[in-house]
């Protein structure tokens, strides 16, 4: 339940929200970019930590190796 706050929390006083919805496009590290790209590896890291963490669960009530992974 923390974590859910601390994104929540993260995402509306990070960042500007005061737009409608809109795709930018900045290319994956280019310069024009808000953090050199750095959001990137972060996504990437943040999603390999919860998709490891999922497949630790499945395994733990019953799952076969193959399908944790799969559903993690």
């Amino acid at each position: 339940m923390t974590a859910i706050g601390a994104v929540t929390a993260n995402s509306l006083v990070a960042y500007n929200t005061n737009h409608s919805f809109r795709v930018h496009r900045e290319g994956w590290f280019g310069e024009k970019t808000v953090n050199g790209g750095a959001d990137k590896g972060s996504h990437l890291t943040d999603y390999y930590i919860v998709a490891s963490l999922f497949e630790d669960a499945y395994k733990m009530i019953g799952y076969s190796e193959e399908q944790a992974i799969l559903m993690g």
